[in-house]
């Protein structure tokens, strides 16, 4: 963990150093963080950045380029504010999670910044962080597994750009077989959610597994689980927790369980939360 009055900079020795595997950096405060323009860290599989302040976007991307075999990258509470895209571009990067889900005085996550991810041989992708201006997922065949949250959508007065940015992403995700979505569909209630949303009903053909946390039961979270179970052909189960604040939701359970399913052994699973869901320890 580091503090430090300004910039820092990591030392060559550090950069160069072909036996370094995993590589945590964690500001006390949100500083900037000044990325090499060389080549470097040959070696690491790992890399995770907390309470860093980006201010490159084509020197960040350079960065993540020069490391030829990095599987993992974190980047927690980091704040992305003077950007104008976080371009995160690896062919050999499996994991990666972007985290801006918990207060943090300086951190806006990506609302003034467009993501955009171009990583063939991803994997996992956890985005827990207020919603991006904009997003372009491209060359994601080999991601299985994302969880969704953008919880912010309505407080920043961007509910409009709703249709759009679920359109970017479900068109950027058709292959995956893991969907986990916490708290997404109620802020879409003042908007109607159409299936128009989804480019194609084959966003669901891989799908195994569907986990919706929060649920609350509205027009909206209905009509999603709806398309799930219809287009869902190689669904498995369905993980459905209800809010806290759900005392009784047996007649929603009801409306659920008459809605057709494709999949012959898709299970349904109904959980009563006890408090409200943490997403970042998920």
């Amino acid at each position: 963990m580091v503090f430090s009055d300004g910039p820092v900079e990591l030392p060559h020795f550090l950069v160069s150093c072909e036996s370094l595997v995993y590589f945590k950096f964690v500001f006390g405060l949100h500083e900037v963080l000044k990325l090499p323009s060389s080549a470097g860290f040959v070696g690491l599989n790992m890399l995770s950045l907390m309470n860093v302040k980006l201010l490159d976007c084509v020197s960040f991307r350079t960065f993540i380029s020069n490391c030829p075999v990095l599987e993992h990258l974190n980047l927690l509470a980091c704040v992305f504010s003077d950007m104008k895209i976080l371009d995160i571009a690896s062919v050999s990067l499996k994991s990666l999670v972007i985290d801006n889900g918990y207060p943090d005085p300086g951190g806006d996550g990506l609302r003034n910044c467009e993501l955009k991810v171009t990583c063939p041989g991803l994997v996992s992708f956890y985005y827990n962080s207020p919603l991006a201006k904009d997003f372009l997922l491209q060359d994601l065949n080999s991601l299985e597994d994302i969880f969704l949250s953008i919880d912010s959508l309505t407080e920043y007065g961007v509910v409009n750009d709703c249709h759009h940015i679920m359109h970017k992403v479900f068109k950027g995700i058709s292959n995956i077989t893991v969907l986990k979505l916490p708290a997404a569909l109620e802020m879409y209630e003042t908007v109607e959610f159409s299936v128009e949303d989804i480019p194609s009903p084959s966003v669901t053909y891989h799908l195994k597994m569907v986990e919706l946390l929060e649920v609350r039961g509205g027009k909206n979270e209905l009509e999603f689980m709806r398309f799930l179970l219809k287009h869902g052909r190689a669904l498995d189960g369905m993980s459905i927790s209800w809010a806290a604040d759900i005392k009784d939701p047996k007649d929603i359970t009801s409306e659920i369980m008459k809605f057709p399913r494709t999949s012959s052994t898709v299970v349904l699973k109904f959980l009563q939360l006890k408090s409200e869901v943490d997403v970042s320890r998920l």
